[in-house]
């Protein structure tokens, strides 16, 4: 459930495309339809897991950590990879959480009734293979790997995408509440002062700080 008014309220939604015009936009998905036919490319799926300031923060709390809540969300895609596409032998690739650089105990805890092997650890790569009867997976996990994977350059692009989106529904509200305050793309820096100046609206609107800020 949206609890967060920025994000609930409908009149705040852009229109998409949000940038480029209906013109630009068909040329350029002719160009890309005939590049992924000459390379036999397919996009079958593409989602997106949406995590809510509040949502985070209880999750954070919760755990200590920010980098359990993000592997908490990795793993419902390696599990849902694995249920649809497990008989396909799929390649799936996660740029690397944080600091961690060994990762076979979570994998063991997610598919506990699997065989999990480490085929390579390096300082900036890891490579597992989860297989059970037909079943079998390799992960990788690699520091910036959307350089060297398409498939996580565009998993990063479509997660920025509807960040950039959220924003819109999040400028939108304040630009009727505030229309005094400059908007803010929510960056560190930049957040601060958005917050500074906001202040007597979260008084009246009755929304605590905390709505609006990452606990870590």
């Amino acid at each position: 459930e949206i609890t967060l008014p920025w994000y609930r309220d409908p009149s705040g939604a852009p229109r998409l495309p949000v940038d480029l015009a209906g013109d630009e936009l068909s040329r350029s998905t002719v160009r890309l339809a005939r590049a992924a036919q000459r390379t036999t490319l397919q996009l079958a799926e593409l989602q997106a897991a949406v995590i809510f300031e509040d949502r985070f923060n209880a999750l954070v709390a919760r755990s200590r950590s920010k980098a359990a809540c993000s592997w908490r969300f990795v793993a419902a895609h390696l599990l849902a990879i694995w249920e649809r596409y497990g008989h396909l032998a799929p390649q799936v690739v996660v740029d690397r959480q944080g600091g961690r650089r060994n990762y076979l105990e979570l994998l063991a805890t997610l598919f506990p009734w699997s065989r999990l092997r480490l085929l390579e650890a390096q300082p900036h790569t890891s490579i597992y293979e989860i297989s059970d009867g037909e079943r079998r997976m390799r992960v990788t996990l690699q520091v910036d790997s959307e350089r060297f994977h398409l498939p996580a350059a565009l998993a990063s692009m479509s997660a920025k995408y509807v960040r950039e989106l959220l924003m819109r529904r999040f400028e939108a509200f304040w630009r009727r509440h505030a229309p005094q305050v400059r908007p803010s793309a929510g960056y560190f820096g930049d957040g601060r002062r958005f917050l500074r100046e906001i202040e007597p609206q979260l008084a009246e609107l009755r929304i605590a700080r905390e709505m609006l800020m990452r606990v870590r």
